[in-house]
């Protein structure tokens, strides 16, 4: 279930492996630990990137409609 989740959401190859090594092949629980806190604000950041980027092309897209309104009421 996990593994499908995150190939759809892109996570590469590398982050996802480091990701089961820690749960499948870890037996130090610290280690585990300091993997998953490290991948989840990695992603948070992705989010956080994504999120900006959204805005910006919000602000453009209405940006380029309000140029089509006054081209349109001409």
């Amino acid at each position: 279930m996990f593994v499908n989740s995150a190939k759809k959401t892109d996570i590469s190859f590398v982050d996802l492996s480091e990701l089961m090594k820690a749960f499948l092949d870890s037996y130090d629980p610290s280690m585990t630990e300091n993997v998953v806190v490290a991948k989840t604000a990695e992603f948070k950041e992705r989010v956080l990137q994504i999120e900006n980027v959204i805005t910006f092309l919000a602000a453009a897209l209405e940006k380029v409609r309000s140029g089509l309104d006054e081209t349109l009421s001409r």
